[in-house]
């Protein structure tokens, strides 16, 4: 049996970390690309790639 995950609260829990990037580098939100990996991992994705080909499909 399967759980739902609420995205929010993953996304609300990873809000709080400082991005380190430098500011010309963030074309997206830090809490953005980890809720897109963590839902690529828990949807059996194995890798940046197909977890960036799969969130782009799902862009929406």
């Amino acid at each position: 049996m399967s759980k739902l995950i609420d995205v929010g609260s993953v996304g609300a829990y990873f809000e709080s970390p400082e991005d380190p990037r430098h500011a010309r580098n963030r074309k997206h939100l830090l809490v953005d690309i980890v809720v897109i990996a963590v839902c690529g991992i828990i949807g059996g994705l194995d890798g940046r790639t197909t977890i960036h080909r799969w969130s782009a499909l799902h862009e929406e």
